[in-house]
């Protein structure tokens, strides 16, 4: 079956099924609007050279075939776009979390010419947890109702102990392979001998021992099948992957290891050494590696984001 009868198929099968979902901030586009990009779709499987160069992981995290666009120049769309909502019926505490919520969906699900950027989705699920500690969800209070802003405790989800994600919804590998798509649909290659990224003394202090709790649940012995000269790296990897997580400690925390974790694999790169999900193997085998990718994009959680989650991380009030 020629891909573009996938896509055409598929973008009926969404269009028509109804969504129960819990970060669908915008309305359902008009029957009209369908119709129209049906006809576009469609008009687009006489091309068959235009599919060659498509990949699966832009599929799967649902970024368009658009031009390369930059996450600031998304982000200060959203934030024009979002620039005359009216947040002062939130408390206080609350209402600059719910903005900053909405300007990461808006590019973490895509509008118009910005294509969806799962490192948006990423900072929109740490937003969310801020929320969530300050005793702010999205849901409903009955099944049926529209989804809202609202009081957890007054969510039928939350009532009912739906579950709640406890980890980034894209890894930093997937993220990376996207990017690299993106790359390569606007006719880019990679480049050599990529500069800047983190210093040698800042890789030298990533090698700090973390504390005995830490070096016991990933002991050095775990690691006697790579070469020594990334044993420790990779441990500290896995520490700091350990700790990008919403735990009970500051939000800010657990972004600043995140931005750690990212630090290693630049450094476990320039060593030739990939993490490929829970894989760790030379580069040289990675198929579709794009060298420097993950150095010149830089960290998912910019500074910025990190004082912005810090102070108003309801934990470090």
């Amino acid at each position: 079956m020629p891909v573009c009868t996938l896509y055409v198929l598929q973008f009926c099968w969404y269009s028509f099924k109804v969504r129960h979902d819990l970060v669908l901030l915008e309305p359902v586009p008009s029957m009209k609007n369908l119709i129209s990009l049906l006809v576009l779709l469609l008009a687009s499987c006489g091309s068959p050279a235009n599919h060659s160069a498509r990949r699966g992981s832009e599929v799967e995290a649902g970024v368009g075939y658009k031009e390369l666009i930059s996450d600031e120049s998304a982000l200060a769309e959203a934030r024009r776009f979002h620039a005359g909502t009216d947040y002062s019926r939130f408390p206080a505490e609350v209402g600059p979390l719910i903005r900053e919520f909405e300007v990461q969906n808006y590019v973490c699900r895509g509008r118009g010419d910005i294509p969806a950027s799962p490192r948006s989705c990423n900072r929109r699920f740490f937003v969310g947890a801020a929320l969530r500690r300050h005793g702010w969800c999205f849901g409903a209070r009955r099944p049926l109702d529209p989804d809202q802003w609202l009081r957890c405790r007054e969510d039928y989800g939350t009532r009912r102990g739906a579950a709640v994600d406890r980890t980034e919804p894209f890894s930093e590998n997937h993220i990376v392979r996207v990017a690299a798509d993106h790359r390569r649909n606007a006719g880019l290659l990679p480049q050599s001998g990529v500069s800047g990224g983190p210093s040698r003394d800042e890789i030298e202090a990533l090698r700090t021992p973390l504390g005995e709790a830490w070096l016991g649940r990933f002991p050095q012995a775990r690691y006697q099948s790579f070469p020594a000269s990334i044993r420790a790296l990779l441990q500290r990897y896995d520490i700091e992957d350990a700790r990008c997580l919403p735990h009970s400690g500051p939000l800010a925390d657990a972004l600043r290891a995140c931005n750690r974790r990212h630090h290693v694999g630049v450094a476990l790169e320039r060593l030739g050494w990939c993490i490929e999900e829970e894989r760790r193997h030379p580069c040289a085998e990675v198929q579709d590696h794009w060298p420097g990718l993950r150095e010149t994009d830089g960290p998912i959680y910019p500074d910025s984001f990190v004082d912005f989650i810090a102070r108003n991380d309801r934990h470090a009030a």
